[in-house]
């Protein structure tokens, strides 16, 4: 089980394991929200899609409200998601980030980013041995 606000409304929610039915058999997750109102734990479909469709559990940025997914293709691509929480309406996808190793000399990462509603599309090629995809 994992506690943490992952709607940032200032009360901790909860997630259950429910499986392995993850991006590549990872660990899956039932999203369950405190409802102040009913005094009781909701499960939301939204959140329990996207703690059950990535690669392993969604992190929660809690200073810029956002969730980030993780996902991958074979043995080279490297997905990031990141939602804005939007209060009462849900969940806003507002960046997208693609990590394609499949040149083993380079690095592709292909940005995309909403910004004022409108998709901005980067992309970046790195020596591969000069890349650090933890790097912010």
């Amino acid at each position: 089980m994992i506690v943490d606000d992952f709607n940032f409304d200032g009360t901790e929610d909860v997630a259950i394991r429910n499986g392995n039915m993850g991006n590549y058999s990872s660990a899956s997750y039932d999203v369950y929200v405190f409802n102040t109102t009913r005094m009781a734990f909701v499960k939301s479909e939204e959140l329990t899609d996207l703690g059950s469709n990535g690669f392993d559990f969604f992190e929660t940025d809690a200073k810029r409200k956002r969730l980030i997914s993780y996902g991958k293709s074979g043995c080279c691509r490297i997905f990031t998601t990141e939602y804005a929480v939007i209060p009462n309406k849900g969940l806003d996808r507002v960046l997208e980030k693609e990590e394609d190793m499949t040149n083993e000399d380079q690095v592709k990462v292909i940005t995309k980013e909403k910004i004022n509603n409108k998709w901005i599309t980067r992309t970046k090629v790195y020596p591969a041995d000069q890349y650090n995809r933890n790097k912010k």
